[in-house]
This record gives C-alpha cells, structure tokens and sequence, in this order.
C-alpha cells in the first residue's frame, strides 16, 4: 500500500486539484524519498552489516598482533637489558679466554702451514720425479729413433745391389735345405 500512495498523490495532481497540489506534491516527494531510502536500506544493511563485522574483525586482529607485538618486543627489551648487566662479568671472561685462544689459534695456524708446506714439497718432489721420468722415456725414444736411422742409414749404404742379390740367393738357398730336411724328420 506504500508504494501505491505515490501514483495515487500523482494522479490527483494531475487532475488539477490546484489547491492541495503544493503540498501534496511536496508530501509525494518525502514519501518517495522515505520509500527510496528505506528501500536503499533495507537492501544494503546485510552487505554493509558483513562489511563492517569483517573490518571490526581486521581491526580486533590487528590490535591483538600490535599486543603480540609488543609483548615479544619488551621480551626482547628485557633479554638485552639482562645481557648489559652481566656484560662486564662476560668482558672479563673474554679477555681471558682471548688470551689462551690467540695462543691456540696461532699454534693451530703454524701446524697447518707446516703440514702445507710439508705436502708441497711432497707434491713438488713427486712432480719433479714425474718430469724427469718422462724426459727420460722422451731421450731413449728419440735415442732409439736415431739409432734406427743411423742402422737404416748404414745398411742402404752398405747394400748394393750386388749383396742384395747374393743375399737372396743365400735365403733361398737355406730356405731350399730346409724344405729338403722337413721330410726326413717325418
């Protein structure tokens, strides 16, 4: 029946009812807006209701995470102000433990490069003994390669072609008793 109230105050102004329209038109209107605005928030009190529970939510959890916060941060506060007031008793301790550590570590230091240096020259030795092996193996090849030549050299020297051929002759020979002997032994 509201809603109808705004078409029935139109229609009769419509019809020309002069004396009331003014007012009546004015009645119209803040029942239109009454209407549209309660309509408005009928409509949007759920939305907006859940928009301002899940900010109140945001809210309530960031409070209790500045609390936690703060909490760890005077925790903390508290563990450095323990700690200043035994740093003197710790200073102490240090001096005196540095003392005997430097001379440890210096002695650990001086064990390490010995055993380095140690190692190095095992290394070093060993290197060495690897370089002389192989110049070695090198020299007797080429010693053997121009032991070759020089026996290659000779014999081409040697050889003419008159012993070539009296040397065939003689293989041939020796090859001839011994294919002659073969069947005997049989």
């Amino acid at each position: 029946m509201p809603a109808a109230l705004p078409c029935v105050l139109r229609a009769a102004v419509e019809e020309g009812h002069s004396a009331a329209s003014g007012s009546t038109a004015f009645l119209g209107k803040a029942v239109n807006s009454l209407i549209l605005f309660g309509g408005l928030a009928f409509l949007l009190a759920k939305t907006v209701r859940a928009l301002l529970d899940a900010r109140s939510a945001g809210i309530a959890r960031s409070i209790r995470e500045a609390a936690d916060s703060r909490s760890d941060a005077e925790r903390r506060l508290g563990d450095v102000r323990a700690r200043l007031d035994g740093i003197d008793r710790e200073l102490a301790g240090i001096r005196q433990d540095g003392g005997n550590e430097t001379e440890r570590a210096v002695r650990r230091v001086r064990e390490t490069a010995e055993a380095e240096a140690e190692r190095l020259k095992r290394l070093t030795r060993l290197e060495i003994e690897l370089g002389v092996r192989g110049s070695l193996r090198e020299i007797r090849a080429y010693a053997a390669d121009l032991a070759i030549r020089s026996a290659e050299a000779r014999i081409r020297e040697a050889l003419t072609e008159d012993r070539h051929a009296r040397l065939i002759d003689r293989s041939i020979e020796q090859l001839g008793r011994l294919r002659d002997e073969e069947p005997s032994a049989h």
